[in-house]
C-alpha cells in the first residue's frame, strides 16, 4: 500500500470534506481516504497496482474541486515540529503527553522534555497539523502554548509567571485559613474558644476549609479528574484523595453528628487535614525556580552533585 497527500482547493464546509472522502474511498484500489478541512489536504492510502495518483486527482476534479499538488509519503522526509506545552508537573505527565501525541494521525515519534516544557514531534509532511495536535493535548488535559519560534515571547515563561502569581495569592489565603482551622482544632491552647459550643467551631472549620480544598487546591482536583478521564493516576490523584477523604468525612461528622452518637462512636474531625497548602507551597517553589524561562534557571542546580565515591566489594 502507498500513501498520497493531495492539496485540495475549493472546499468550503464539512459537507465538502465528506464528499471528497466518500468519492475517493469508493474508488477501486483505495483503502482509506481522510480530508483535513483546515489544512486543505487529502490523505489517501491506496494500492499503486490498481490506481495511480493521477486518477485520484482526476476524481477530485470530477467532484468539482481542484487538486493543486500531490506528494507521495515515500518521497517526503519526515518533519520535526517543536511545541511548548503547559500543565505538566511530573514524569507521569511526560509519558501521558508522549502517548497522546503519538496517537495523532501522521505522528511518527514524540519526545517531551519536562524541564523545558517542550516537545519535539516527528511527523509525516502534511499528515499532522497543529490543529490536530492542539485538540489532542486539550482532550488530554494539557495546554498547547504554541510552536517554538512563532512568538517573540516565550509562551511557557509567560504562562509560568501568571501561574506563579496565582499560586502566591492562593498560598497566602490558604495559609491564613489553615492557621485558623488549626487554632479551632486545638481550642485548649486558646482560652477564648472555651466558651464556644463545639458545633459552632465545627461549622466554622467547615466554612474555612472549603475554600482551601476547592479553591486553593483546585489545580490538584482538576488534575486528578483529568487523569481519571485518561484511566490513570498521578501526583494530583494522591493529593486529592487524601484531602477530599478527610474533608468529606469531617463534613459528614459536622452535619450528621447524631448518626455517630446513636451508634456510640466517638468521631473526631480532620478539617486540619487541609494541609494541601504545603503541596501548593512546594509546587510554587518548584515553579519559582523556572519562572523566567531562561535555560540557566531551568536546570536543577540546587540539587547538583559535586562528586561521587564508588565503593567496590
Amino acid at each position: 500500500m502507498a500513501k498520497e497527500t493531495i492539496i485540495v482547493r475549493g472546499m468550503s464546509c464539512a459537507a465538502c470534506v465528506r464528499r471528497v472522502e466518500l468519492g475517493l474511498s469508493n474508488m477501486q484500489g483505495v483503502a482509506s481516504a481522510s480530508v483535513n478541512f483546515a489544512a486543505e489536504k487529502a490523505t489517501v492510502e491506496y494500492d499503486p497496482s490498481v490506481v495511480q495518483p493521477s486518477e485520484l486527482q482526476a476524481k477530485i476534479r470530477d467532484m468539482g474541486y481542484e487538486p493543486v499538488s500531490s506528494t507521495s509519503e515515500s518521497e517526503v522526509k519526515p518533519q520535526k515540529t517543536a511545541i511548548t506545552i503547559g500543565g505538566m508537573n511530573c514524569a507521569a505527565c511526560v509519558r501521558r503527553v508522549e502517548n497522546t501525541l503519538k496517537k495523532v494521525p501522521g505522528v511518527i515519534e514524540a519526545t517531551v522534555n519536562l524541564a523545558s516544557g517542550k516537545a519535539v514531534v516527528e511527523h509525516s509532511a502534511g499528515a499532522a497539523d497543529v490543529f490536530e495536535i492542539k485538540r489532542a493535548l486539550d482532550d488530554a488535559g494539557y495546554q498547547f502554548l504554541g510552536v517554538v519560534g512563532e512568538n517573540a515571547d516565550d509562551p511557557l515563561a509567560t504562562a509560568r509567571r501568571e501561574e506563579l502569581a496565582e499560586l502566591r495569592i492562593k498560598l497566602i489565603v490558604g495559609a491564613v485559613l489553615s492557621v485558623l482551622v488549626h487554632a479551632v482544632a486545638a481550642p485548649h491552647l486558646f482560652p477564648f474558644l472555651h466558651s464556644l459550643p463545639s458545633s459552632w467551631m465545627l461549622f466554622a472549620s467547615f466554612l474555612m476549609t472549603t475554600p482551601v480544598v476547592f479553591w486553593v487546591g483546585s489545580r490538584f482536583i482538576v488534575g486528578a479528574y483529568k487523569a481519571a478521564l485518561q484511566r490513570t493516576s498521578d501526583m494530583n490523584t494522591l493529593v486529592s484523595v487524601g484531602a477530599l477523604s478527610a474533608y468529606i468525612y469531617s463534613s459528614v461528622v459536622t452535619f450528621f453528628p447524631n448518626s455517630f452518637d446513636t451508634a456510640g462512636i466517638i468521631a473526631p474531625v480532620y478539617f486540619d487535614g487541609a494541609a494541601m497548602n504545603f503541596h501548593g507551597y512546594g509546587f510554587q517553589l518548584g515553579h519559582g525556580t523556572k519562572r523566567s524561562g531562561r535555560p540557566s534557571e531551568e536546570k536543577p542546580v540546587l540539587f547538583a552533585c559535586g562528586g561521587a565515591m564508588l565503593v567496590r566489594r
